[in-house]
């Protein structure tokens, strides 16, 4: 059986992670430990998640959190037997838990990013890592503070996309670069809807944990629309650039050995979309 450290685990628990800090794990698994992990956010990309996590050797999923019950059921079926909480204060409760995968909507990163830290567990969190910068300066001061092991998925990263280009660069056969052009479309057929996805008919107020979701923006009448399509909604959300955009941006950065952008500029709009998103449809951005 192989052995598998805490960093082992993060660095194959998905497909592609980039590691934004890495410490000492805290102790080293046996032949015959098992890693303990619990999830928070299991819908479309958590479920992609999990089923990375139940392939990686000496690892075992022993629990969910997931604001709506019907991921709870989805969750199941994939790995029957795990205990399920519509709110993650309790997954982290659970007894001899070793890491968190974080999966959950962009608004409440920062919250399970904190306390999962502040649980002792080590930490992947899906990309983009917050929904604000002071967030960010938040979670990197607890990651400091925290000696865990923390890592944010960012596919493209680690995956091996590209890697020929990235090769290309570091050879010097590309030469010196001054400027990079990458876009992305979403070619959905007409009428289908681009980025928006069908609300289930169990999804009620009596199925999810709205207050939860909502994270500290201002209370209303729950929404499924909003609960399921929250990328389309600036207080959830920070539309393609922090759902697509950032992928792009990570490797440019990385395969250029690139600082921090020193000004950017974006604009864009809801052109084609007109489905009651606040995010624009389609953007362009120029880094600096």
């Amino acid at each position: 059986m192989t052995n598998t450290t805490r960093r082992d685990f993060l660095q194959k628990a998905a497909l592609g992670t980039a590691a934004l800090l890495a410490y000492p794990p805290a102790r080293v698994l046996g032949a015959n430990d098992r890693l303990r992990v619990g999830m928070i956010g299991v819908g479309n990309r958590g479920q992609d998640l999990l089923k990375e996590i139940m392939a990686v050797p000496n690892t075992q999923l022993v629990a969910i959190a997931d604001v709506y019950s019907r991921r709870h059921d989805e969750a199941k079926k994939m790995a029957p037997g795990i205990a399920t909480f519509n709110d993650h204060r309790r997954l982290l409760d659970v007894k001899d838990l070793d890491a968190v995968i974080v999966a959950s909507p962009l608004h409440t990163h920062a919250r399970h990013f904190i306390d999962t830290l502040a649980a002792g567990k080590d930490l992947y969190s899906e990309k983009t890592m917050t929904w604000s910068i002071p967030e960010a300066d938040q979670c990197m001061a607890a990651a400091k503070e925290s000696g865990r092991v923390i890592q944010i998925g960012l596919q493209w990263e680690s995956s091996g996309t590209l890697a020929d280009a990235r090769k290309w660069i570091k050879d010097g056969i590309v030469g010196k670069v001054t400027q990079v052009n990458s876009w992305m479309s979403r070619n959905t057929p007409h009428g289908k809807g681009q980025w928006v996805r069908a609300v289930p008919s169990d999804c009620t107020a009596q199925n999810v944990n709205w207050s939860a979701f909502l994270n500290g923006r201002p209370d209303r009448p729950f929404d499924p629309f909003r609960l399921i399509n929250w990328r389309l909604f600036w207080e959830f959300s920070g539309g393609n650039v922090t759902e697509n955009a950032v992928h792009q941006f990570a490797w440019i950065m990385s395969a250029l050995d690139l600082p921090l952008p020193s000004a950017a500029y974006m604009s864009g709009g809801v052109f084609s979309e007109k489905d009651g998103r606040e995010v624009p449809d389609t953007i362009a951005i120029t880094l600096d």
